[in-house]
């Protein structure tokens, strides 16, 4: 989540949009946050028994609060999730003190690193026909960037 509300704070800076217009680190923290839980119907502001909350802790000690001057943008454009100590998903807690509670982490690495590499294997003709692909994807992208569109404007 932390990357995709970086993104929405700065994609629209590359198209040399006014100063004025930028949607900034403040709006796209609200729309990954309120205004998402608002666009679900969920409540929002709500931590009280009975609730279905999700929690976010975070360490201010990180470094990626360092040094702190506006924790929206930090929280936007820092990306901290090095910093997580603490998760509540729905009212249960899947992060505590930085480790997860329900799963033996090593457990689940261990068994991820056993069957990674047949994973791997078994999308090796997947990959190779992607790669076949590529040059005629390649060309038909250069053709279309490279003819002019008069139903295109530019300046939108």
């Amino acid at each position: 989540m932390y990357e995709a509300v970086k993104l929405a704070a700065i994609v629209h800076k590359v198209n040399g949009e006014p100063y004025e217009d930028w949607f900034g680190a403040a709006d796209a923290w609200d729309l990954a946050t309120r205004q998402g839980a608002r666009a679900l119907g969920a409540e929002v502001g709500v931590i009280e028994p009975g609730s279905s909350a999700d929690l976010c802790l975070l360490s201010i000690e990180h470094g990626a609060f360092t040094p702190m001057n506006d924790p929206i943008l930090h929280l936007a454009l820092q990306i901290p999730t090095g910093a997580i100590e603490h998760l509540m998903v729905n009212g249960n807690w899947v992060l505590r003190d930085s480790t997860l509670t329900g799963v033996d982490e090593a457990e689940l690495l261990a068994e991820a690193r056993e069957i990674g590499p047949g994973l791997v294997d078994s999308h090796q003709k997947a990959f190779a026909f992607g790669d076949a692909l590529l040059p005629s994807i390649s060309t038909g992208w250069h053709t279309v960037n490279s003819t002019p569109n008069e139903n295109f404007d530019s300046d939108v």
